[in-house]
């Protein structure tokens, strides 16, 4: 197994079912490891039609979206797009291809900074130097993406370092339940505030939305138009939410 088969194990344990892309050379390890693979990948024409796609995928279904190209200028194409997520706090995994690394750096086929152009229209971008990094990057992109959706992470990935197969694999120490052990405390600086505030945004948003079925989240929201009466609490929302209760309800504090 190598870097590229085990990544797109990866991106099946953790629920991806689409992928949006156009293939190329450096990126051809993963490809090849997606063809084995269950997951299923959308042709498009161009590259900044791919990332639109993920785009829109996420604001449709509530998933991760992924896109995937090769090298420069191919990555190039989907600046426009990711721009646009970026701004948008919309969670995408965009996974890049690039030649191998001895050629970093040097006038070379399809050689330009991508990483550095990426970093200032993603949340984080990573630049694996080798297949545990690889690994470690695509697994900490997925838990942010997931807990922390404030827009796309991008990976770039040399061609060698993808057909590696000397990499460790192991878990994240971070990748654990929610921590509950203080929401007793939190309950006590409710109670005692004399006007609290709840607001609602993308995150809490995206973590119910891929926790719960459609029906449950329906009840969830529900419940969530009784919170103003019964924690006499006003409440602001972000537009994930709008319609799902009334913005800075009157409490009885007021």
């Amino acid at each position: 197994m190598n870097v590229s088969d085990r990544m797109v194990e990866i991106l099946a344990e953790e629920g991806i079912e689409h992928v949006f892309g156009i293939p190329g050379e450096q990126i051809m390890p993963l490809y090849k490891s997606l063809s084995e693979s269950q997951i299923t990948h959308i042709l498009t024409r161009h590259e900044q039609a791919a990332a639109h796609a993920a785009d829109a995928y996420v604001r449709s279904s509530g998933k991760i979206g992924v896109c995937i190209t090769t090298a420069a200028p191919g990555a190039y194409n989907t600046a426009m797009a990711l721009a646009t997520a970026f701004k948008d706090n919309v969670p995408i995994l965009v996974l890049t291809g690039d030649n191998d690394l001895e050629y970093r750096g040097k006038d070379r086929f399809q050689s330009l900074p991508v990483f550095d152009t990426f970093k200032h229209i993603t949340r984080a971008s990573y630049n694996p130097l080798n297949g545990t990094e690889a690994i470690y990057a695509l697994k900490a992109a997925i838990y942010e993406l997931k807990t922390m959706p404030k827009g796309p992470i991008h990976i770039n990935l040399s061609k060698d370092v993808l057909s590696s197969e000397d990499f460790q694999d192991f878990d994240l120490c971070y990748l654990c339940e929610d921590d509950m052990s203080q929401i007793g405390d939190a309950q006590k600086l409710i109670d005692s505030s004399e006007k609290p505030l709840q607001h609602q945004g993308e995150n809490m948003h995206s973590k119910i939305q891929t926790a719960l079925s459609p029906w449950e989240l329906r009840a969830v929201k529900g419940h969530f138009r009784k919170f103003p009466t019964i924690l006499y609490m006003s409440i602001s929302t972000r537009m994930f939410w709008l319609g799902t209760v009334k913005s800075m309800v009157r409490s009885k504090t007021f």
